[in-house]
């Protein structure tokens, strides 16, 4: 037997980050670039994947310091835990 049921009833599945890796995808040089960071469980199961893209005055101010990629990652991890929106 199945039935509909309605109203749906959410279940929600909880899970969470334990580690994280990013790498630089389409770059255009002298334009922009798309930072993709991939998100990991305890399993080591892809569990969650977000982009910044980088461009204008943010791609300037990259130049060659890459502790500046490193600290838009940071923030956009920071974002997660504090549960604001990406």
């Amino acid at each position: 037997m199945e039935a509909i049921v309605d109203p749906p009833i959410p279940i929600v599945d909880t899970k969470y980050i334990v580690r994280y890796s990013y790498y630089l995808y389409n770059l255009i040089l002298n334009t922009q670039v798309t930072i993709i960071i991939d998100y990991y469980n305890s399993e080591g199961r892809q569990i969650y994947q977000s982009s910044i893209l980088l461009a204008g005055e943010e791609y300037a101010a990259w130049g060659q310091n890459d502790d500046y990629i490193n600290n838009i990652v940071l923030a956009e991890v920071d974002k997660l835990r504090n549960n604001v929106k990406v």
